[in-house]
């Protein structure tokens, strides 16, 4: 087995898409975003002789709290398991870690981070055990989400959905409340939304830079699409939705408390769903969802909404930490003390 650069960017998405389990922290797209905010990136693929049997997105990042390797949601494979303890695939992790502390080691990086979208299983949890590995003290990527086959019919995904999401899809329309696409993509509406949910819910948003930097990475090859609500001629609700092979994602969304008895946001997935269809995708993603056992949890309330819509729950092993230097001590405090004050 050896490891190298992809620098192809056809190689690298016609494998991606060829797996058969993927996301959008693997495209090529999700790459130039982290370069356009001053990440460093490797794409890596992993050979069997001539072979293209896997590929890892690994993004360095250097932050306040520390400096380590990240891993989103990798690495992906096409056929590493049949099996919870394949040998195959362990002696590939194991590899591929080898690589990444020598690369952290010479990149002065003090940890590694690997967020794997492998199901969360007692089983899973022993090979990154055994790897040297420990769970983070924090999440990257949402490590719950909820799912939606949309490859049925308008008719029958109104159907599964609750009484109550129904009803208030067509209270919208009702209302009057339009659904529209943002032409040309600037994201100022979102963050003027963004900004009211922050301050009315005490949470740090995402910044300015970061979400104009996805919507022009993302935006580009037309995988990113805003939806705007409108209600009395104001925008009342927006959300970016990604499309990425056969999963659109309900990645971010925002909505006005002026207008909190309109229910605009019901509307707005509804035509999200059914653009996503239109674009090939075979599953909608919601992308987060909170504990079913914690009523309290700072995502139950949106997670209740996304409910509505049917669908079905799928959990990911939380990321996993390798140390490569004492310094992931520090980094490891800092992160624990923001879960903590954050509710999670």
């Amino acid at each position: 087995m050896r490891i190298d650069l992809i620098n192809d960017k056809s190689i690298w998405e016609s494998f991606v898409k060829s797996c058969d389990e993927y996301t959008l922290f693997h495209s090529w797209s999700w790459g130039e975003f982290n370069l356009l905010t001053g990440n460093k990136i490797w794409r890596l693929g992993i050979y069997e002789g001539d072979e293209l049997v896997g590929a890892a997105l690994v993004l360095g990042i250097k932050a306040k709290r520390g400096s380590f390797l990240f891993v989103p949601h990798g690495p992906i494979n096409r056929s590493w398991e049949t099996g919870t303890r394949n040998k195959e695939y362990i002696e590939k992790l194991k590899q591929l870690l080898a690589f990444l502390k020598n690369l952290a080691e010479k990149e002065k990086y003090n940890f590694i981070r690997i967020s794997p979208l492998a199901a969360r299983n007692k089983e899973k949890e022993e090979i990154f055990r055994n790897l040297g590995l420990r769970k983070a003290p924090i999440h990257m990527h949402a490590e719950s989400t909820l799912l939606l086959d949309i490859t049925k019919p308008d008719e029958e995904l109104l159907a599964q959905m609750r009484k109550t999401t129904r009803y208030l899809i067509r209270q919208a329309k009702k209302e009057g409340v339009r659904i529209e696409t943002e032409d040309p993509l600037t994201g100022k509406n979102f963050l003027r939304l963004q900004s009211d949910v922050a301050n009315r819910k005490h949470f740090v948003a995402f910044s300015k830079k970061q979400i104009e930097g996805e919507v022009e990475s993302l935006g580009k090859g037309g995988e990113l699409v805003i939806f705007n609500a409108s209600y009395d001629g104001e925008i009342v609700a927006s959300a970016l939705i990604i499309s990425y092979g056969y999963r659109a994602f309900y990645y971010q969304a925002a909505s006005a408390s002026k207008f909190k008895n309109i229910p605009s946001p019901y509307l707005l997935v509804w035509r999200a769903i059914q653009e996503a269809k239109k674009r090939g995708c075979t599953t909608f993603d919601f992308y987060g969802a909170s504990p079913d056992n914690q009523p309290n949890h700072p995502w139950a309330g949106p997670t209740l909404f996304k409910k509505g819509f049917g669908g079905y729950r799928v959990d990911y092993l939380p990321a996993q930490d390798f140390i490569v230097s004492w310094k992931y001590w520090f980094t490891w405090v800092v992160e624990t003390a923001r879960r903590i004050k954050r509710g999670f």
